[in-house]
Order: structure tokens, then sequence, then C-alpha cells
């Protein structure tokens, strides 16, 4: 049992023994001295004032990347947005290479930016002074190849062209611009590393969703980082829209409110400049150019001119309602208004003649003695507690003068009567142009940039 222990334990010994011997042949270790001494080696006569070239005749490509972080803030008025991102520039250093083997199998190293040669970028559409992104304490990362990697990171601020033909559902699209400095194209040319801005550590915007991006090189020194956003309209639909769209409304209920009360002008007034307030909230966020206009500010001047135009036709309607009473109004006054109870009065004749008909069936028995027309067989009755309305067709009835048709009641229109029937046409007519204005205007916004784009 003892010689079988014994056998065991030198196995595991020899077994221990052959890995320590494998990682001491095949690991190389990378010590401090070794990156000291590959600085010493490549930084002794190495000039960053020259490109990394050997032959300075050539050109030397820059490849630029963007990693989109977050948008600070989009300003649709000064047409300006404010983004934190990181931007990368890969190159290939000629000079700036080694053997790992003969530095302890180092790879890479990071460095100083102002140990090595590195393209002072520019950001071309820059809001206010246009100053070099690069710094002295960046760090740059280089491998056994040459291949360079520069990181800086800031929060850019780039003027962009703001369409806010759309709002409050448009889209945007802008273009940041950068450029290596100091050098013309046939020195120095740049070009995107990818296709793309990358989104590695983005996180959202409250006020504007990112939907596309692309990166696309406009000429030989210049390369183009386009990001697509769209606006959340939740609070302006909420905030502006929705009020605008009640308090437009509003000014139609004018034309229910009774004339003696005299508060008709200054309601309409009140509305008005309610309006006229929104109207200038709105152009203060917006952009002041002419092209391209928002719909949106065209709405508001439709409503602005409907709200004007029930102010006018209240003030107008106020002069037929205190109209001179000896002065009868015209025949296109008295054809308008009996037009337009025209219906409204067959209607009710004809609840009248149904009355009639039912009520006499019921009571012919207990009525046999009263008044009574026959007419085709039906005997008709007034019903008791009738208007004098009632009466007058009742005996219309029986004269003769009715044979199922419609009775005509002579009346006379006095210019109240025209009053309130222009009140009655004005609020249907403001109410429907009122509903398809505003109709027209929500689809045609919210569906119009789909299709636009």
């Amino acid at each position: 049992m003892s010689f079988c222990f014994k056998n065991r334990t030198m196995g595991s010994c020899g077994a221990l023994c052959v890995i320590i011997v494998y990682l001491a042949v095949h690991v190389e270790g990378q010590h401090l001295n070794d990156s000291a001494r590959l600085l010493s080696d490549k930084l002794t006569n190495y000039n960053k004032m020259l490109r990394p070239r050997f032959n300075q005749s050539k050109q030397m490509d820059i490849y630029l990347g963007l990693d989109l972080v977050s948008i600070q803030e989009f300003q649709e008025k000064e047409e300006r947005i404010s983004y934190t991102a990181l931007l990368y520039l890969v190159w290939h250093d000629e000079t700036f290479t080694w053997d790992p083997t003969q530095y302890g199998g180092l790879q890479e190293i990071d460095i100083d930016a102002n140990s090595v040669w590195i393209p002072h970028m520019l950001n071309m559409n820059a809001v206010g002074s246009i100053d070099r992104i690069s710094d002295d304490w960046h760090k740059v990362t280089v491998n056994h190849e040459g291949l360079v990697s520069y990181w800086t990171g800031n929060v850019f601020s780039s003027s962009c062209f703001v369409d806010v033909t759309y709002y409050p559902w448009d889209r945007q699209r802008c273009d940041l611009l950068f450029m290596a400095a100091n050098y013309d194209a046939s020195r120095l040319t740049s070009a995107p590393y990818e296709d793309k801005v990358s989104t590695n550590y983005f996180y959202e915007s409250r006020a504007w969703k990112l939907i596309n991006t692309s990166a696309e090189r406009l000429n030989e020194s210049l390369v183009s980082f386009v990001i697509y956003l769209e606006r959340r309209p939740r609070f302006v639909v909420v905030n502006i829209i929705l009020p605008m769209v009640l308090l437009s409304f509003l000014g139609v209920f004018v034309f229910l409110m009774p004339v003696e009360c005299g508060e008709r002008i200054s309601y309409c007034l009140t509305v008005l400049l309610a309006i006229a307030v929104f109207l200038t909230l709105v152009s203060d966020t917006l952009p002041r150019v002419s092209d391209p206009m928002s719909y949106f500010s065209f709405y508001l001047v439709s409503v602005l001119v409907i709200s004007v135009l029930e102010t006018v036709s209240t003030i107008l309607n106020l002069r037929l309602y205190y109209g001179d009473e000896d002065d009868e109004p015209g025949a296109f006054w008295s054809c308008f208004t009996c037009m337009m109870r025209c219906k409204c009065r067959r209607e009710k004749q004809r609840k009248h003649k149904t009355k009639y008909s039912s009520t006499s069936r019921e009571h012919n028995s207990s009525h046999s003695n009263g008044w009574n027309l026959r007419q085709n067989g039906i005997i008709f009755y007034p019903p008791k507690g009738t208007g004098a309305l009632d009466h007058t067709m009742f005996n219309a009835f029986q004269n003769g003068d009715v044979t199922n048709k419609e009775t005509n009641i002579n009346h006379k229109v006095t210019w109240k009567d025209v009053s309130s029937t222009v009140d009655r046409f004005l609020f249907v007519f403001f109410s429907l142009l009122l509903i398809s204005d505003t109709v027209v205007f929500i689809v045609y916004l919210s569906r119009g940039n789909e299709v636009g784009t």
C-alpha cells in the first residue's frame, strides 16, 4: 500500500515539473525594462515634426471613426447640435516598428501623444471658433507593426441645417465634418474607418430618437459623419397642439351665447389674443427662415384667420340682431331664414300630423260629439292641451285646405329671427371648417415626413 502511495506522489511531481518547464519555455515575460528600452530605442532619433513615412513624397492615409455617446442639446432656432462623442484615428507609422522577440514579446505600448507625430483634427462645422481636437495629455497606442490608434473625446458643437417642415413630427439630418489640419490632399488624405457611426456607448435622448447613421468621404481631406434624428413629439402635442385645438374650438361657441348677455365681442377677442400668444410661442422655438417653413405655422395662421372671421361675423350678426324693427328684412334674408328653418319646420309638422292621427284613433269613441274631420275615412280630433299651431293645422284640415300635404303657416320674419338663423349657420360652418383644418393638418404632418423620406 505504501508502494502505491509513493508511485502516485512521484507521478504528480513529474506532471508538475513538465508544466513548469513548458511555461518557462513558451511564456515570454513583458517587463518594465523592456518597455523603457523600446521607448528609448524608438524615440531617440524620432522627429515628431515630420510625417512618419520614409518616402516623404507619398501620401499618407488616416482613417477616422466616431463613437456617439449622447445628444446633449439640439437648438432648432440656432440650428446647432451639441453632442458627446469619441473621435478615434488610425494610421501607419513606418518609423515606429519593432520585433517583439527582442523586447520580451511586447506587442503594443501606450505613450503620450506629444511624443510622436499625430494629425491635428478640426471640427469643420463647429459653432464659434474652430480649435484643434487633439491635446498633449492624450495617449496613443502603437503596436509592433507601426499601427497607431488615437482616441479623443469631447463635447462637440456643430451647425446643423434644420428642416421643420413637418414639426413636431420632423426628422433631422446632421453632418458632422472633420478633417486634418496643416496638410493638403497631396500629403495627407482622410477616409472613414467604418461606413457608420458607432454607438457602443450611446444612450438615448429624451427629446430625440437616433434612427440611423452613416459615414462618407466628401473629398480627399474631409470626412462627414451623418446622424439621423427623429423628434419625440409627445411634449409638443400635449403642451402646444392639444391646447391650441381646444382653444380654436372654444371660439366657435360664441354663436351659442345669448345676444342679450353682451359678452360676445370680449369673448371673441379673448380667444383671438390667446391664439396670437400661442403663435408667438411657437415662432420663438423655430428657426427664422423662409425656406422651409413649418406647416404647423401655417396651421396656426389658419386658426388665427378663422378666429378673426368669427369675430367679424359676430359683430355683423349683432348688427342684424339690433336692426330697426320698422325696417322689415329684405327678400334675401327672409328667403334665407325660411330656407334654413324649412327642414326643422317640416320635421315638426310631420310629428304633429302623426300625433293627430294616433290621437284621433285612440279617442274616436270618447269624442264622438266633439270636433271631427273626416279625410279618406280617418276622423281627426285636435288633441287636448295643444297650442295655437296645432289648432291652426286642424282648422286647415277641417276646411279642406290641406289634404295629405304640409301646412304652410305665414309667419312674419324679424331681424331677430334672421340673427338667430345666422348664428346656427355660422356655428355649423365654422365647426366643420375647424374640424377639416385640424384633421388635414394632423394627418398630413404625421404621415408627410414618412412619405418624404
